[in-house]
């Protein structure tokens, strides 16, 4: 895969999550917000961030297998 293309299966990817998922994982990877910073400012617990990436990343992996 060249990496346009795979840049552009990463953004679709992401773009397909359900909001918070994608906001979460484009705060923690491309912005490098901490799990705990970004539950800082959303007034959520860490672990419930921290969830939602995990969740994230394996629907990221179903569709970029696809």
């Amino acid at each position: 895969m060249r990496p346009n293309s795979t840049m552009q299966g990463l953004h679709a990817a992401i773009s397909s999550l359900p909001g918070k998922q994608a906001k979460r994982i484009y705060a923690h990877f491309v912005l490098g917000m901490s799990k705990t910073d970004i539950a800082r400012v959303e007034g959520v617990d860490e672990k419930v961030v921290r969830l939602a990436i995990e969740r994230g990343l394996r629907n990221m992996e179903k569709l970029l297998k696809k």
